[in-house]
């Protein structure tokens, strides 16, 4: 007895070390142009020591074509996995009200599962009554069959697709107060921006997507015209939501956001870590690897020294404003600008302020504006000197040393009372 009860222990103790293993594992997908063995190796690698699993092609877990539209921030994607059907939505929904008109709730909910199930392939031609019809029936059905719960989700549903609708009078009282609930509910959650990185026209519900915020907790019906492909998506409450909000992109951007480590696709991962139980991610490319964990990317080794490798070029790129001379002719002719306008600055002051013969005296303050235009206009003339001195001393530099880039620039701040300017840079 000691003995099986030992062994239990120690098969218990095995099953418990195993799952601690798995919960230890670290996950690689990879992305076009590598092999499970290269992305493996990699991730190795750079992690070192650990427990590494091979989960698959990146491409394989987005699951569409590079052009297709994907969503970022939503719980669940229904999509039309067939021809699209060029019927409106309204078809479906008389035989529906006419199983309501006949008490047949029960058939009233199979039919309306069934439109909901191929909901995707109907976006193109649904509407907003249509869409929110089919809801707001289910709620109804659902009540009279005394399923409660089904009744208030299926009006949630409803009411995210037409938050400002009140119960219609052509219809019993006895469901209201579930749809009041559903309805007091969701708009309890201000409503997310639906963000949309796409070429061409967005049908949201049946509408054209604006961008105004509209993506209110429940279900929402995406069309995409350019690509004729739709789409049911259940939207969370909003304090679940990214800051981004509900983000609809290409399947391509996507996968070359998550391989580079891209903050605003991290929703769409920590969707596929959760639904598959991963803890820790590395994501290998062509040019290294990024790690995900605990909602966050994290480039790794040599990566992180490639991205500041380039970061450092883009920088030196983005400062590069040309080759020393042109810039020093530049500055030069910035430098000449400046100091005309305070020659003339200073005149204009002088020759206003002189008193003429047979005038009357300009009052105090006039006088005191014309004493400060010919200060500013004297130290105009003394900054653009200096400027035009170094843009002369650049431009002698860079005939000196033609091939090497200058990165500098001039600057001109003013608040109406003083002024400064000068040029700050580097030089080769």
């Amino acid at each position: 007895m000691r003995l099986n009860t030992l062994l239990a222990s120690i098969a218990t103790l095995a099953l418990g070390l195993s799952a601690g293993l798995a919960d230890a594992s670290t996950f690689v997908v990879y992305a076009p142009g590598l092999d499970a063995t290269t992305a493996a190796a990699t991730a190795q690698a750079e992690i070192g020591s650990g427990d590494i699993r091979v989960a698959g092609p990146i491409a394989d877990w987005i699951g569409v074509a590079d052009d297709i539209p994907v969503v970022v921030g939503a719980t669940s994607v229904l999509r039309c996995e067939e021809e699209p059907r060029k019927r409106p939505l309204k078809g479906y929904l008389i035989g529906i009200e006419n199983a309501m008109a006949d008490m047949s709730y029960r058939d009233a909910i199979r039919d309306i599962d069934s439109v909901i199930g191929k909901l995707p392939c109907l976006a193109e031609m649904a509407t907003v009554d249509d869409i929110y019809t089919l809801f707001f029936l289910q709620g109804v059905a659902k009540f009279f069959e005394a399923d409660k719960p089904g009744a208030e989700a299926a009006f949630a549903r409803a009411a995210a697709i037409a938050p400002g609708r009140e119960w219609p009078d052509d219809w019993p009282p006895t469901p209201q107060p579930s749809y009041l609930e559903a309805l007091r509910k969701v708009n309890a959650s201000p409503p997310a921006d639906l963000v949309v990185e796409l070429d061409g026209t967005v049908l949201h519900n049946g509408v054209a997507s604006d961008g105004s915020p509209r993506m209110l907790a429940g279900g929402h019906l995406l069309w995409f015209p350019a690509t004729e492909s739709g789409m049911f998506i259940e939207v969370p409450a909003r304090e679940a939501l990214p800051d981004q909000g509900v983000l609809v992109t290409t399947a391509g951007q996507l996968r070359t956001g998550l391989m580079a480590g891209e903050s605003k696709f991290a929703p769409w991962l920590e969707t596929v870590a959760v639904a598959e139980g991963w803890d820790d991610i590395v994501l290998v490319s062509t040019v290294g690897a990024v790690r995900y964990q605990n909602g966050e990317f994290t480039a790794l080794g040599m990566t992180s020294k490639k991205l500041a490798a380039k970061a450092r070029r883009q920088a030196k790129e983005s400062k590069k404003l040309g080759t020393m001379p042109i810039v020093g002719l530049a500055v030069l002719g910035v430098g000449a600008a400046v100091t005309g306008g305070g020659l003339a600055l200073n005149l204009s002051a002088y020759q206003s302020g002189i008193p003429k013969i047979g005038e009357t005296l300009a009052p105090r303050e006039e006088y005191e504006a014309k004493v400060l235009q010919n200060k500013l206009g004297m130290g105009l003339i003394i900054g653009g000197g200096a400027t035009v001195a170094a843009g002369a001393i650049v431009t002698i530099i860079g005939l000196s040393i033609p091939d090497e880039p200058l990165a500098v620039t001039p600057w001109f701040v003013s608040d109406g009372e003083t002024v400064a300017f000068g040029i700050s840079g580097r030089l080769p």
